[in-house]
């Protein structure tokens, strides 16, 4: 069930995905320029294509990849940003880092540094990153001379900063959360790129739409095409319906309620585990609960394009050790899958900065899907989505992020009524991306 615990290299192919030329152009000027970039661009503009492309091309170079939270860090076969930088919880204050020898070894070795959903990153992190780069490295220019290379959406969901105390701190010491205020961009150069493709959407109005919802440039028209899609929750179709809910609370309650209603025998299925595993980090649950008829969700592409990550599915058949679900018009028996918790580390006898898997966690690659939080949507693709808008937003991005996530207008369906004042867009950011100069806009 498990494949052990091993070294894996930076350099994995990636296969069966073929560039298009603004994604190529893209990554040449990243593989050939010395600077440091914020890669952007719309949902489903290609981003993460971009990323495992330039880090798997990267010649030479020691490429770290990082994120904000362990379920971004897995999606790229990374690690967290705070695991990699040994950053402190809640306040980052780089005047008081210390480093380890081991980390200062693996920091010291460090080319580029690659950092996922940056949206989500706060500024006193990234100057945290800054400052281990440079104790490490002895190097005063920023991260220590190695280059900083982010992607990611600002229109989507921003830092959480739950702590008052923290984000007062961080509106008087950086004037906000977010990356781009990090003091080292006072000496440090970053360039944008815009990404202007969408491989999601294909439907023009509904593209459109979502762009204008994704800005704040939306008008009463948008909101009213959008608001077509509304349905009593009775008038929801009972098959593949995934609703997106704000809260956490309302994503378990729905996910037990419909779980409970289920008629016959309940199965657990406990996740086989080694060495070092932090479940928050994978897509997974350690105790899967299933019953006959339960709506699922995969967590993990198919090898064989049975399925894809995202794909809705219904439990056909249940038994202790089988697992068999009806997902695109056929029943498939599932087979546990295995993710893996990495860590990097700086192999001293061969001089070489390599990645290690610490841990395994081998499971069915499902979960159950009448409901998934809007935060935990986020990079994935739905074929028909119900978005519950009868609690209200409360973070930037995070309507739009929910609205984005079905491939057409069609597969969308709305609970409650959207209302102009449920699309939250941060003007920070708003201010950010205008004044930033893109050089190389829309690169073609």
């Amino acid at each position: 069930m498990f494949s052990g615990l091993k070294r894996i290299f930076r350099t994995s192919p990636v296969q069966g995905i073929t560039l298009s030329a603004e994604q190529q152009a893209i990554v040449e000027l990243l593989n050939t320029s010395s600077g440091h970039f914020f890669v952007t661009g719309k949902a489903g503009a290609g981003k993460s294509v971009v990323l495992k492309h330039f880090v798997n091309t990267a010649n030479g170079k020691n490429v770290i990849k990082v994120a904000p939270t362990g379920v971004a860090a897995t999606h790229i076969g990374g690690q967290t940003i705070h695991a990699t930088f040994r950053l402190p919880i809640g306040v980052v204050r780089p005047h008081m880092l210390r480093l380890s020898k081991p980390t200062r070894l693996l920091l010291r070795k460090i080319d580029i540094i690659v950092v996922d959903e940056i949206s989500m990153v706060r500024a006193d992190i990234i100057d945290g990153i800054d400052k281990a780069m440079q104790l490490a490295k002895g190097n005063a220019l920023p991260f220590g001379g190695a280059r900083f290379v982010a992607f990611g959406d600002l229109y989507q969901l921003p830092p959480v900063v739950s702590d008052e105390h923290i984000k007062r701190y961080l509106y008087k010491v950086y004037e906000g959360p977010h990356f781009f205020n990090a003091h080292v961009w006072g000496s440090a150069k970053l360039e944008s790129i815009t990404m202007g493709g969408s491989f999601r959407q294909t439907d023009d109005q509904f593209l459109a739409t979502l762009n204008a919802i994704r800005d704040g440039s939306f008008s009463d028209e948008d909101i009213t095409y959008i608001n077509n899609c509304a349905v009593r929750p009775e008038g929801l179709s009972k098959d593949n319906n995934v609703i997106l809910t704000t809260t956490v609370e309302a994503s378990r309650k729905i996910n037990d309620q419909n779980l409970a209603r289920l008629p016959g025998k309940l199965y657990v299925y406990q996740a086989a585990s080694s060495g070092e595993v932090t479940e928050s980090s994978l897509p997974v649950d350690e105790e899967l609960r299933l019953k006959k008829g339960a709506q699922v969700i995969f967590v993990k592409n198919d090898p064989d394009k049975r399925w894809a990550n995202g794909d809705t599915g219904i439990v056909r058949r249940l038994t202790k050790t089988r697992v068999r679900v009806l997902c695109r018009g056929r029943t498939y028996e599932l087979q546990p899958e295995t993710w893996e918790q990495t860590k990097y580390f700086y192999d001293e006898e061969q001089g070489t900065m390599e990645q290690t898997v610490v841990g395994t966690l081998a499971q069915f690659p499902i979960r159950l899907a009448w409901a998934v939080t809007i935060h935990k949507s986020q990079g994935q693709t739905y074929g028909q989505v119900v978005v519950d808008l009868r609690n209200e937003a409360f973070a930037p991005g995070q309507i739009y992020v929910a609205l984005s996530r079905c491939k057409h207008i069609q597969g969308l369906r709305i609970l409650g009524e959207l209302e102009k004042e449920d699309i939250i867009v941060d003007p920070t950011v708003t201010k950010f991306l205008t004044m930033t100069t893109q050089p190389r806009q829309a690169v073609s």
